[in-house]
């Protein structure tokens, strides 16, 4: 089982979090999904756990090169606080030199609901 490079570091911005997957007025944000979860932008903190959890404990999906630096992709079971649990899909990339990975995006998997 391969998993992500240098996990134990990985990178999970609070605005990534409050201002796009926790925030309901992103054009683009996947707020309904998380917070039906039971996840909230005031405890921003529970989501970067547990996502951190995931980067730590799944293995790697995929991983492509680009010349922004090395995407990983890893897909897990996301129980939030409400609870319920969904399938979700993590990307995470590796701009050099940074060694360690960032999040860029979570949504969940098709068919996944909360």
């Amino acid at each position: 089982m391969t998993l992500l490079p240098h996990a134990d570091d990985a990178i999970v911005e609070e605005q990534k979090l409050t201002g796009y997957l926790l925030n309901p007025d992103h054009p683009r944000g996947k707020a309904g999904f998380f917070l039906a979860l039971g996840y909230t932008a005031a405890a921003w903190q529970v989501l970067r756990a547990d996502l951190l959890t995931l980067a730590r404990t799944q293995p790697l999906r995929s991983q492509t090169a680009s010349p922004y630096g090395t995407k990983y992709i890893i897909e897990g079971t996301l129980t939030g606080p409400a609870g319920r649990s969904a399938r979700i899909r993590t990307v995470w990339i590796i701009e050099p030199p940074q060694p360690y990975p960032r999040l860029v995006t979570a949504h969940p998997l098709k068919g996944a609901a909360p």
